[in-house]
């Protein structure tokens, strides 16, 4: 089987191994690909295509910090930020966002097609575009003790989030009552502070 076309194209022949040989054939040359089950079968592609032989098996997720206990709670997030890969969402339910002891974090992870691995403290300092965290409201409010996909709530066409704090206050009296906070999706990397949502002080979600 030969393989031709503009340089640069990617060619994926996952179970074939690149062998010493090349051909040329009408003034196209050719680098032969053996397939590793069956070595009689051949694959000439041709020179300046990129191959790749090998398939992402998936990536690791690092937690922050020490005794965040991050991974806890994990769930499929959907598509959160619109790009046709479907998200991730992390709990690290003894996190301490900007302070706050055991407030908690969630970590949102965007989809991607390779298998680099993750740090969330990345995800945390918005030192690129791998997702957004989602900060606790309170201390000792542990959210991120549960998080899953709450579907499209608001109907933008993003899907939202719930994040769980078991232990929140929502008023002085009825305290560790618990909350949940509804989480719209969104494009950009930018940090979530459960405060502002809780505070209604925005347009990010609801409490």
């Amino acid at each position: 089987l030969k393989v031709i076309g503009n340089s640069n194209a990617n060619v994926e022949a996952i179970g074939f191994e690149k062998s010493n040989t090349s051909k040329t054939v009408d003034g196209i040359t050719y680098q032969v690909y053996s397939h590793t089950d069956a070595p009689t079968a051949k694959l000439w592609v041709q020179q300046n295509l990129i191959v790749s032989t090998s398939i992402a098996q998936g990536f690791v997720m690092n937690g922050e910090n020490a005794y965040d206990y991050s991974g806890r709670s994990v769930s499929s997030a959907g598509d959160v930020n619109g790009d046709g890969l479907d998200d991730l969402i992390v709990g690290a339910y003894k996190a301490d966002p900007v302070g706050k002891s055991k407030a908690g974090k969630s970590y949102v992870v965007f989809g991607k097609t390779n298998a680099t691995a993750i740090n969330l403290s990345d995800i945390a300092s918005n030192s690129g575009t791998g997702g957004f965290v989602i900060n606790g409201e309170n201390r000792d409010d542990q959210s991120g003790i549960s998080v899953s996909s709450a579907g499209d709530v608001n109907g933008d066409g993003l899907d939202d989030l719930i994040v769980g704090a078991w232990l929140a206050s929502p008023t002085s009296n009825n305290g560790r009552a618990g909350k949940s906070y509804i989480v719209f999706g969104k494009t950009n990397a930018t940090a979530i502070n459960l405060s502002d949502i809780a505070s209604n002080s925005g347009t990010g979600g609801f409490v």
